[in-house]
């Protein structure tokens, strides 16, 4: 019995992995967000997955369609496009960073036909597209896009949709007091609202809750100038030690470097699971 489960574990060890592309700004990466989801899906399932990002900071997805004057900063080889990247990388999953209320903005329609030729590539290429549905922001602009995201999901038959930004609005209503944020910073997910990312988007690629997601994870802290510094010095000092981070272009891999570790109390960690999975629910 002992041999048999060692086979298993070398067998699992072996096998081709399950392979994720992240696109997107820096919401995508923030936290090592596309690592720390890869790690809990690895530990849930038994499989390995494996994850790796492409796109710009900064910029909506649609922008990847102009070659002439979209300038990647990560994951693309020289002169790559990324509709090359997709059909040459033949991922199980390719994550779409859609920003909602970007949706409603004067270059909505130029985002959601973007959407539909990265869909209809990633499905000829034998993946699933899976819809990032993010924005942390409470105004009624936010309450469309996501309507408009949701419509869209259906309409191009997307059946992995992460209701990222319907669950920080759901535990915003539950517990008014609780700070997704690491102020002053709202531009990027916090510690608790990263936490509460990984429980929405893993469970949306299990197709089931996400339970026992793990309470001790890295976080990437606010750095100023010197504190950027402090990072790159660090990481000249130790260098990058996972395979994740060696995919990172240099500034991200000083941040990797330089994150902290959080212990969430555990009476937070199930709230945001039972949110992330009533978020999936309003949305199924």
């Amino acid at each position: 019995m002992r041999w048999a489960i060692l086979l298993a574990a070398l067998t699992a060890q072996a096998a081709e992995p399950v392979r994720m592309l992240w696109a997107g700004s820096s919401s995508v990466y923030y936290h090592d967000l596309p690592e720390q989801v890869a790690s809990y899906l690895t530990s849930a399932t038994g499989k390995r997955y494996e994850s790796e990002i492409v796109g710009r900071s900064g910029d909506s997805i649609q922008v990847y369609l102009k070659p002439g004057s979209f300038k990647p900063e990560y994951g693309f080889a020289e002169g790559q496009s990324f509709l090359e990247k997709i059909s040459a990388g033949r991922y199980d999953f390719v994550v779409l960073q859609v920003v909602t209320h970007f949706l409603m903005g004067e270059k909505g329609a130029e985002l959601e036909d973007a959407i539909a030729i990265y869909a209809k590539a990633i499905r000829e290429a034998g993946g699933e597209a899976v819809f990032y549905e993010m924005g942390w922001g409470l105004e009624a602009l936010n309450d469309e896009g996501r309507a408009r995201m949701r419509a869209l999901a259906k309409r191009l038959g997307v059946r992995y949709y992460a209701p990222v930004s319907t669950a920080w609005k759901l535990a915003r209503e539950k517990k008014p007091g609780i700070e997704l944020h690491n102020l002053p910073d709202r531009t990027h997910p916090g510690t608790v609202g990263h936490f509460l990312n990984v429980a929405v988007i893993a469970s949306t690629i299990l197709g089931k809750p996400a339970t026992n997601t793990p309470r001790r994870y890295r976080w990437w802290p606010n750095l100023d100038a010197a504190g950027k510094e402090e990072a790159a010095k660090l990481l000249e000092a130790q260098g990058v030690k996972r395979d994740y981070q060696r995919r990172l272009p240099r500034f991200l891999q000083a941040r990797s470097v330089a994150a902290r570790e959080q212990n969430l109390d555990e009476d937070t960690a199930r709230f945001l699971e039972s949110v992330a999975q009533e978020a999936r629910e309003t949305v199924r």
